[in-house]
C-alpha cells in the first residue's frame, strides 16, 4: 500500500513538472513571438535621398521595417514636397534644403542630425586637370543645382579666384544618377559628383579618374567642417513622439556606424547592389564621409555653413539664417 502511494505521488510529481514545463515553453514562445512580430499599426515614414545618407540608413531600413517605412528618392525636391505636405515624418535632405524648408513651413520642421560631411569629388578623363585652377575655362558638369553641392562648388571656386559664372561653364544635371550615367558613358569629360556615385563612375569608366577632393579644398579655406546631408523631422511629430525620435537617434546611429565599418559592411552593401566589387565598396564607403552628429556640435557646424551660404546668396538658406528653434538639441 505504501509503495502504491509512493508511485501515485511520483506520477503526480512528473505530471506537474510536465505541465509547468509546457507552460514555461508557451510563455517563452509568446515572449519571442511578441519580440519578433512587434509590428506597428502606424509606421514612421522616412524619406531618404539616394547618396551618403541613404547609404547610412540601409541597415536601418532592413532591421527596423516593423516600425519604419523608409523610401528612397533621386530628387530632393520630391522629398521637399512630401515634407511640406506633411506626408513624411523624418527626411534626409541636403543641408541648404533643410534651411529652406524651415522658412517655407514657417518653422514647422527641425534639424535632428548631420548625416554626411564633405563628399564631393571632381572626376575627369582629361589628365591636365589636377587642381582647382585647372578648371578655369572648362565645361564642368555637376548635380545639385540650387542646393548644397552648388554652394560648396561656388564657394571653393571663388576662394580660388575663379568666378563660377564667368570663368567656368557649369552644366547642371537634374540628379546625381543622371550625371553618373553620362560620365560613365564618357559624355561628361569633367564632372563633380558626391560619393558613392563618384566611385561607381570611376569603376565603370577607367578613363574617369578622381582628380580633386573638394572636401580637402574646403578644408584649406575654411576651419569649419562642411555638412552635406542632414536629417529633419516635422516639429509636431517630434513633440508628439519623443520616444520614437529617441529610438530613431539610437538605431540610425547604429546603422551609420555599421556601414562605416568597411570590414563588416562591404558584403552587405554589395548585396544591396550599390557596388559591384569589394574594392569599389570599400572606396565608396570610405569616401561617403558618413556621420551622425547631434546636439550642440550639429548646431555649430550647420550654423557656420549656413553663414557661408548666406554670404554668397541669401536665398540659399531661405532669405535669412535659421534661428535657434530650428535645431533640435534634445
Amino acid at each position: 500500500m505504501k509503495n502504491f502511494k509512493k508511485l501515485i505521488a511520483l506520477l503526480l510529481a512528473v505530471m506537474m513538472l510536465a505541465y509547468l514545463a509546457s507552460c514555461g515553453k508557451e510563455l517563452t514562445e509568446d515572449k519571442e513571438q511578441t519580440t519578433v512580430s512587434d509590428e506597428r499599426e502606424v509606421k514612421t515614414k522616412v524619406a531618404v535621398l539616394n547618396g551618403p545618407t541613404g547609404l547610412a540608413l540601409r541597415k536601418f531600413k532592413d532591421d527596423r521595417s516593423y516600425a519604419y517605412e523608409v523610401e528612397y528618392y533621386a530628387d530632393p525636391q520630391e522629398i521637399a514636397s512630401l515634407v511640406t505636405k506633411g506626408d513624411v515624418d523624418i527626411a534626409a535632405v541636403p543641408l541648404s534644403l533643410a534651411a529652406n524648408l524651415y522658412k517655407e513651413t514657417n518653422g514647422a520642421v527641425q534639424m535632428l542630425a548631420i548625416g554626411a560631411l564633405g563628399v564631393l569629388k571632381v572626376l575627369s578623363s582629361d589628365e591636365s586637370i589636377k587642381s582647382i585652377a585647372d578648371l578655369k575655362g572648362k565645361t564642368v558638369y555637376a548635380s545639385g543645382q540650387n542646393s548644397t553641392p552648388e554652394y560648396v562648388i561656388n564657394y571653393i571656386l571663388e576662394k580660388n579666384g575663379i568666378d563660377p559664372e564667368k570663368d567656368v561653364d557649369i552644366q547642371f544635371k537634374s540628379t546625381h544618377e543622371e550625371l553618373a550615367a553620362l560620365a560613365t558613358e564618357g559624355k561628361a569629360e569633367i564632372c563633380i559628383l558626391p560619393e558613392y556615385f563618384a566611385t561607381n563612375v570611376a569603376t565603370k569608366n577607367e578613363k574617369m579618374k578622381k582628380v580633386i577632393d573638394l572636401t580637402a579644398e574646403w578644408n584649406k579655406i575654411c576651419e569649419n567642417e562642411i555638412a552635406m546631408g542632414c536629417y529633419i523631422a516635422r516639429k509636431e511629430f517630434i513633440a508628439e513622439n519623443p520616444e520614437i525620435i529617441s529610438e530613431f537617434f539610437e538605431f540610425a546611429e547604429i546603422s551609420t556606424n555599421y556601414v562605416k565599418e568597411v570590414s563588416q559592411s562591404v558584403n552587405y552593401v554589395i548585396e544591396a547592389k550599390l557596388f559591384g566589387t569589394m574594392d569599389e565598396a570599400a572606396y565608396g564607403i570610405n569616401g561617403s564621409n558618413l556621420a551622425f552628429i547631434t546636439g550642440e556640435k550639429m548646431k555649430k557646424i550647420a550654423a557656420s555653413d549656413f553663414e557661408i551660404f548666406y554670404s554668397m546668396n541669401p536665398e540659399s538658406v531661405g532669405g535669412e539664417l535659421p534661428d535657434d528653434a530650428f535645431y533640435y538639441v534634445g
